[in-house]
């Protein structure tokens, strides 16, 4: 376990330090460049708001820093190129999920399109939404509950959130760490993919989440639950702060890509290359599942998966 990071004053605090830290102003820059000469040729083949600005930014450690400060555009075209194919697949998918969500002129009377309703997800739904839809298109075939916010009669819900039991020790070092009192590991679940279909209001995360927590509670006895935002991706974290999530723990990231360039998580076998750029810490997050719980949280510490130590000694 690594030393801990300076104490901030605050929950607010937390979050504005930690991302601060994570950010990389290259990446950001890279960013800005990218979607200023991008977002309409985005558009146009229809990809969803945020989805190809994600993905060039999961792949840009396969690039140099000086091949990224050289030229962005560059840059971009190289990546543009390898996520080719995954951008037409994506915005095929997601076309067929916005028709198969407009309702047949054969349906009598008006159709609800307002408020959206909470249930389980069908298992085979949730791993499609994984492969399909996620940004890291890799399913989590250990999940253990999918929970949807369902619009309409639609079969595909517009968020889903699939969650996991809690396999990794570093996340329990951490917590034991952090976290008063030492939670019980088969106590912790991850949210382990939040995967959107449509544009959503501002709250329906944390008020899925919400919705989740008691289901986890009674199908499961879990208390706690984990998940972890990843700064490189432009991710702010402001949905999982409305949710609870308080930050814990901070742990460096290896990227590693496929012969296509593509990016593979940790689960998945076929490795070409690793990453060239040095990259900023994930952040990780807990909430208790309890309906009414003190604060757990009573400092933030950083933590080395092993998957980082390997790489590391290599």
């Amino acid at each position: 376990m690594a030393n801990d990071l300076p104490r901030p004053t605050s929950s607010r605090d937390n979050w504005r330090q930690l991302l601060g830290i994570a950010r990389d102003p290259l990446v950001e820059r890279f960013a800005e460049d990218l979607t200023r000469q991008s977002r309409t040729s985005w558009n146009g083949i229809g990809l969803p708001a945020n989805y190809a600005e994600r993905q060039f930014r999961l792949h840009l450690p396969a690039l140099s820093r000086d091949a990224i400060a050289g030229s962005s555009m560059r840059a971009a075209r190289i990546l543009a190129t390898r996520l080719h194919s995954r951008f037409d697949r994506t915005a095929g998918v997601h076309r067929a999920i916005a028709a198969s969500n407009r309702p047949s002129a054969a349906v009598r009377g008006p159709v609800h399109t307002g408020e959206p309703v909470f249930r389980r997800a069908p298992d085979e739904v949730g791993l499609w939404l994984h492969r399909e839809v996620h940004y890291l298109h890799c399913e989590r075939s250990d999940s253990i509950v999918h929970v949807g916010a369902f619009v309409g009669n639609a079969d595909v819900p517009a968020l889903c959130l699939s969650f996991s039991q809690c396999d990794r020790p570093y996340l329990l070092e951490a917590l034991e760490n952090a976290a008063t009192p030492t939670p019980e590991p088969a106590s912790i679940v991850v949210l382990t993919r939040a995967a959107s279909t449509m544009p959503l209001p501002r709250n329906l995360v944390s008020r899925l989440v919400a919705w989740a927590a008691r289901e986890l509670r009674i199908r499961t006895g879990a208390t706690l639950c984990v998940t972890a935002i990843n700064p490189l991706l432009g991710f702010d974290g402001a949905s999982f702060r409305a949710a609870g999530f308080v930050p814990f723990a901070m742990s460096p990231m290896t990227y590693q890509y496929d012969r296509q360039g593509l990016y593979v998580t940790r689960r998945m076998a076929t490795v070409s290359y690793g990453q060239l750029l040095d990259t900023p810490p994930i952040v990780w997050l807990v909430r208790t599942l309890e309906p009414r719980a003190a604060p757990i949280v009573h400092r933030i510490v950083t933590v080395l998966p092993p998957a980082y130590r390997r790489s590391e000694g290599a």
